[in-house]
Order: structure tokens, then C-alpha cells, then sequence
């Protein structure tokens, strides 16, 4: 068993208790430190109080909504990739979350193991942008712009895994 400090930490923003459990127990096998919330303000308190490599939400929740939270998540200069879910795909929103930066967008139903691949990239590119901020502490600030541009340089040259 890894240690909670060194395990990926993921925010998990779903209104439905059974849902959450669901999705808790599929992710079991990637190890997280899995952050549960109940609504977008939830999540948005365990992001500024946390440090998060990736986000799960799903887009219909009271108090604040995935879109709403994915905003205020960009508003704030946080830069760890989001990843959508919902049971309803309407296109209006998923433009908008993919406009706002998500990183993936998922279905629900969706099979397990669809789940823990996209979940995987997610927590490998948002383990690559703390790196960039921690090595670049301490310059001016990254703009949009340059994250964009370090996650297609991740994209074109994923980090090998060490044997």
C-alpha cells in the first residue's frame, strides 16, 4: 500500500452518494488519494486547501454546477486537467467544458476501464504541471498560454515509466 502523501490526489465532485461510492470503488486500483465532495463549492474548498493533480466532477450538482466549477477552477489559475462526467450529453455543455479547458469528457454509463485510462493520463499530466510550477517558482507567473503549451510538449513526449 502507498502512502497517502505520495499517492496522486484526485477531487471527486459528484452529488449522488451511491454514485460517488461507485466511482470510489472503480478507482480503488489506481491508488489515489480520492477527495470526495457533494456539490462544486465542496470541491472548489478541498482544490484551495489541497494540493490536486487532477479533478473528477460531474456537471449537475446543487450550489455550483461542473461548468461552474471548472470556471472558477480556471478563474483561480489552477492548472491540473478536469475530467467531466454526466448522464445527460448535451452538446451546449460539453462545448463549454471542453471551451473552459477539460481535459476528457465521460458518459455516464461508462466501462471501468475506460474510466481508469482517462483517469491515469489525467493524474500523469497534472503530476507534470506541479512539477513545471515548482521547478518555475519564484519567475513571473505561467499565463494560459505557456501550460497549453507544456501539456502539448507532455502530449508529444510522455514521461517514461521507470522499471
Amino acid at each position: 500500500m502507498v502512502s497517502t502523501e505520495s499517492r496522486p490526489t484526485v477531487v471527486l465532485a459528484e452529488d449522488e452518494p451511491d454514485i460517488r461510492e461507485m466511482l470510489h470503488c472503480e478507482l480503488a486500483p489506481l491508488e489515489l488519494n480520492l477527495l470526495e465532495a457533494s456539490d462544486g463549492e465542496q470541491a472548489l474548498e478541498l482544490i484551495r486547501t489541497h494540493s490536486v493533480d487532477a479533478v473528477l466532477t460531474d456537471i449537475s450538482m446543487p450550489k455550483m454546477n461542473g461548468i461552474e466549477l471548472i470556471r472558477a477552477i480556471r478563474q483561480l489559475e489552477y492548472h491540473f486537467p478536469v475530467i467531466v462526467l454526466t448522464a445527460f450529453a448535451d452538446k451546449t455543455n460539453t462545448q463549454e467544458a471542453l471551451r473552459l479547458g477539460a481535459f476528457d469528457f465521460l458518459e455516464k454509463p461508462f466501462q471501468t476501464q475506460l474510466l481508469l485510462q482517462v483517469v491515469s493520463r489525467a493524474v500523469e499530466e497534472g503530476k507534470c504541471l506541479r512539477q513545471l510550477e515548482r521547478q518555475t517558482e519564484g519567475f513571473a507567473p505561467l499565463g494560459p498560454g505557456l501550460y497549453e503549451m507544456a501539456k502539448m510538449a507532455l502530449k508529444r513526449n510522455p514521461s517514461k515509466k521507470k522499471s
